[in-house]
């Protein structure tokens, strides 16, 4: 068929070598397409006697060997596309490229997914001026980019992608003003992001991810107005990110993960209308608050700011991003409740909030029933199902009865122990109080909590701390007592802002013997403190002082231990007398703490002798 003008196998399983006469069978031959086969071997040198070939498509193979640098002489060669084969070549640079400069006409000229792992030459600058693709991902090229690639003026796609090439970005790329798309990432390419990248006005593309780039992201790239698909990510750029940005009109994805990008989103974000369906800023170290604005990325499906420093709430407005897909905010300081407005969510597939200070109950509804542990975990006060490995959240009830402390909030805290926390709290009629809360994750505090109760029902003295009410059920116990605006003794004794005088510390004294007669005698069943120390005597705006933290009841013929011991166990009496002595330690104790003078009680009893002062 010497006639042959245009030859086209595309896509079948023909395999096997192309002859070696090839081009003398068909000397007419115009276009040549044998994609997506099986084919094998060498490209043979006789191709070039089909001299009126305008386009040769031999893409995705099994072809070996070098390409003939023969290939040059094609003057009417338009297109020539190899990619996806098993070509290598001879020697340290990309020869058959030299060759190709003598094909003037050529426009497409892609090789890409061969291992040649060799050397760009600096001929490339030479190239045919109509060329508007090259495409040469995947080929282990090494080196630099020669800087003549910015003659090649009608270049509207450059792919160097996936590549090993190192050295500095040309600024020459700058002169490829019809340059749409322009593919660079996963290489090792340094420095910074060339000035001239902002005379690119017909740059619609650019991928710069994987390499080395640093410094920062020129403001100018905000300009280009046909800019849409942004990636800058996994570099060490260190700016802010330029406001130019969040002003663009045409931005479709932008990708800054993985760099040091530091400084706050702006509240203006979202008010350009952008059709922006991708944000990905993860892995940086951004701070201040999320903007509600964010909301109105209405085309929005992926966004993740993962890994950063934001701190303040999630913003109500994520609801409204109807066509959200994926959602990230872990690892960041963010805090409140999880807003029940992105149940709304009806296309989220990925949910992750995890390692923040979030509180309160995880919503149920809309695709929230899909999400598993994973997407919470690492944020101590969330509740919800059993099995977010959270806390069940606590009933309605029992919420309002701790309304006084404003949600449990960290400036209404007043310490914390081995087996909860205590707040400070201000109930509806004005009477303050302190709330001790049980952590329920420990059994001896829940151990504590029924001892507690066991024993404060039936006692009562003017020295003992008045519980109130509590409040009690399989998620949530605690304790509403007397509020002691003037602190621990502990506090007075070691404080150098405070002091006591004499009168008080024997009143104080005598307070605290009060209470340990009181709880040795003026019960049926005897009980013992066992962990009296400064800090478990509290002291009223008059004062006065209060025993808390009851801990052991002994049986009228026994003294076997009948409960478990409050408080901290780690201080004990370190003797094993009778009560009085316990007494007289007690009292020992209290005043030899005084940095100013020491003082001791001989022979203290339930009507206190004598009081001796030395």
């Amino acid at each position: 068929m010497s006639t042959l003008k245009k030859l086209d196998l595309t896509k079948n399983s023909f395999s096997g070598s192309l002859p070696a006469d090839f081009g003398f069978r068909f000397p007419n031959l115009q276009e040549l397409y044998i994609n997506f086969n099986k084919f094998q071997g060498i490209l043979p040198n006789s191709i070039i006697n089909a001299s009126k070939l305008s386009s040769i498509s031999i893409a995705a193979n099994s072809f070996t060997g070098s390409i003939p640098i023969t290939f040059g002489r094609l003057q009417h060669l338009e297109v020539f596309v190899c990619g996806g084969n098993y070509f290598t070549t001879q020697g340290s640079e990309l020869n058959f490229l030299s060759s190709l400069t003598n094909s003037r006409k050529l426009q497409i000229l892609s090789f890409a997914q061969n291992p040649f792992k060799a050397f760009l030459p600096a001929s490339i600058g030479n190239l045919s001026t109509s060329l508007v693709t090259f495409q040469a991902h995947e080929c282990g090229i090494k080196g630099n980019i020669p800087s003549g690639i910015g003659n090649l003026t009608s270049l509207r796609m450059l792919g160097l992608d996936n590549n090993e090439l190192e050295g500095n970005i040309p600024t020459t790329l700058g002169k490829l003003q019809n340059l749409g798309q322009l593919f660079l990432e996963n290489n090792k390419l340094q420095g910074g992001i060339p000035q001239q990248f902002c005379d690119l006005k017909n740059l619609g593309e650019l991928y710069l991810s994987h390499n080395r780039l640093s410094g920062i992201i020129p403001p100018c790239l905000g300009d280009i107005g046909s800019l849409a698909w942004l990636f800058l990510d996994s570099n060490t750029f260190t700016s802010t990110i330029p406001s130019t940005l969040w002003r663009h009109k045409s931005l479709v994805s932008l990708n800054l993960s993985s760099n040091l990008l530091i400084g706050k989103l702006p509240s203006s974000i979202g008010s350009s209308n952008s059709p922006l369906n991708g944000l990905d800023l993860s892995f940086n170290r951004m701070s201040g608050e999320i903007p509600s604005s964010i909301g109105t990325y209405q085309m929005l499906n992926k966004l993740s700011l993962a890994h950063n420093k934001l701190q303040g709430s999630i913003p109500e407005s994520l609801g409204a991003l109807i066509s959200l897909e994926f959602l990230d905010l872990s690892q960041n300081n963010l805090s409140g409740l999880i807003p029940k407005s992105l149940e709304a969510l009806r296309h989220l597939q990925y949910l992750n909030l995890s390692y923040n200070w979030l509180q309160g109950e995880i919503p149920i509804g809309g695709l929230f029933s899909n999400f598993t542990a994973s997407s919470f975990m690492h944020n101590k006060d969330l509740c919800g199902a059993q099995k977010l490995q959270v806390l069940p959240c606590r009933s309605k009830q029992h919420e309002s009865r701790a309304l006084a402390t404003k949600s449990f909030d960290q400036s209404n805290l007043i310490g914390n122990g081995s087996y909860g926390s205590v707040f400070k709290g201000e109930l509806s009629d004005g009477v303050t109080v302190a709330i001790k809360v049980f952590n329920l994750l420990s059994e001896r505090a829940v151990k504590s909590f029924n001892v507690e109760c066991e024993v404060l029902c039936s006692i009562l003295h003017r020295n003992l701390i008045k519980i109130i009410s509590s409040c009690t059920n399989m998620d949530f116990r605690c304790l509403v007592m007397e509020y002691m605006s003037n602190g621990s003794l502990d506090q007075w004794l070691y404080s150098h802002n405070n002091h006591l005088n004499l009168v008080q510390r024997l009143q104080i004294m005598i307070d605290v013997a009060s209470a340990l007669e009181y709880l040795h005698h003026g019960q049926t069943t005897p009980i013992i403190h066992c962990d009296l120390k400064p800090s478990t005597v509290l002291l009223d705006g008059d004062m006065n002082a209060r025993v808390c933290g009851i801990a052991k009841i002994f049986g009228e013929e026994e003294f076997i231990l009948r409960t478990a011991t409050l408080g901290t166990i780690e201080y004990m009496a370190p003797v094993k007398g009778t009560v009085p002595f316990a007494q007289t330690y007690m009292a020992l104790h209290v005043i030899s703490e005084s940095p100013h003078f020491k003082c001791g009680v001989i022979g203290l009893t339930s009507t206190l002798t004598h009081v001796d002062i030395y």
